[in-house]
């Protein structure tokens, strides 16, 4: 009875589909194949994968290798699932033009990543010896000195938002005697970062060619001086155009420390900004507050430089340029070397006793 009953069925599907086509029986089955057959050619066009070599069949319910002409079963999870990235790419999209942190991620490198691209290093290792071992050169301090590559990711360009409260990287490991990773953000794109009332980050920055942007209503601190070990920059400019405004720029007591440090091609814009060294660390002036130099070119305006060793050091053919600034409580207030231009207006220069302005060789103001 049962299997009269499925035949029976059978039938009436039979019968549905010749009603459907209404035409002959050889017809029908010929009509219904082509149906099949563009209905699966359909499904594989509109589910290729990303990778060139594999397609989803997911009527004959495995993978083609269109190379080999071979289909391989599939297992595990859904192959939707795992070659498909429809989804993925429409996550990775930004649901907006601002990263927040800590709310959207935690960190202020992991935010300039996903904001502004990352570089990824390739080491290139030696060739094995004659003996058949790879001895790279190591230098003083213990580190494997190779040559590398590399290259800059593009990130999805969204400005960032920092909350009030302290943020560090690059911090000095005393169990480990190194610095936490990373030792500096490095930035190769378009940068545009502001804080909210009460916001310090304490770390380096290095700011290369092909970067530009701004630093907002907050205050950047270096937190490296370890002789011999590198630190001591707050900032270092290497190219492009950068602006700063409402911030408070601080660097480190030492005998080379500096708050900004402006080389190459740079062009920084200092507004309404307090360049200084950090509070309670030492008695009298320390640290740099400006160093430019080969091409660089620094305007301040409206911003205080207090207690430094020298307030802006200019060299080679850089030139500064101050309008309405304070300066107070400097060993210097301008120190010009080389062939560097300085102009100055409606600036005061106070307490600074070893000069207001020192002009070396070559040096114009």
């Amino acid at each position: 009875m049962e299997q009269a009953m499925a035949l029976s069925r059978f039938g009436v599907i039979h019968l549905s589909l010749l009603c459907l086509f209404n035409v002959s029986t050889t017809e029908s089955y010929h009509s219904i194949a082509r149906v099949f057959s563009r209905a699966t050619q359909f499904s594989v066009n509109a589910r290729r994968s990303s990778n060139e070599n594999l397609r989803i069949l997911s009527l004959r319910g495995g993978v083609e290798d269109e190379k080999e002409g071979i289909i391989l079963p599939f297992g595990g999870p859904n192959p939707k699932d795992e070659f498909d990235t429809s989804d993925e790419d429409t996550a990775a999209q930004p649901k907006s033009d601002t990263i927040y942190v800590p709310s959207d991620v935690k960190s202020v490198p992991e935010a300039v990543e996903r904001g502004c691209g990352t570089f990824k290093r390739y080491l290139r290792m030696p060739s094995p010896g004659p003996d058949g071992l790879i001895e790279p050169e190591i230098d003083e301090y213990g580190v494997i000195m190779t040559e590398d590559d590399h290259e800059w990711i593009e990130g999805t360009g969204q400005k960032i938002v920092l909350s009030c409260g302290q943020f560090s990287w690059g911090e000095w490991s005393e169990r480990r005697q190194t610095y936490t990773y990373p030792k500096l953000i490095v930035v190769n794109s378009t940068l545009n970062i502001a804080g909210e009332e009460g916001t310090c980050c304490c770390g380096q920055w290095l700011l290369l060619e092909s970067s530009g942007g701004s630093f907002r209503n907050m205050m950047c601190r270096s937190n490296q001086y370890r002789a011999g070990k590198g630190g001591g920059l707050c900032m270092h400019f290497e190219g492009g155009s950068w602006s700063l405004a409402g911030c408070q720029l601080r660097c480190e007591a030492g005998a080379m420390t500096t708050v900004l440090a402006v080389s190459g091609p740079s062009r920084v814009t200092i507004t309404t900004c307090l360049l200084a060294r950090l509070d309670g660390v030492a008695i009298g002036p320390s640290g740099y507050g400006v160093v430019v130099w080969e091409d660089g070119t620094v305007t301040a305006q409206d911003s205080d430089m207090v207690e430094l060793k020298v307030a802006v050091h200019c060299a080679h053919q850089a030139s500064v340029q101050l309008v309405g600034c304070h300066v107070k409580h400097c060993r210097f207030g301008l120190y010009l070397t080389d062939a560097a231009q300085a102009r100055a207006s409606d600036c005061r220069f106070e307490g600074n006793y070893m000069g207001a302005v020192c002009v070396g060789v070559h040096g114009r103001g």
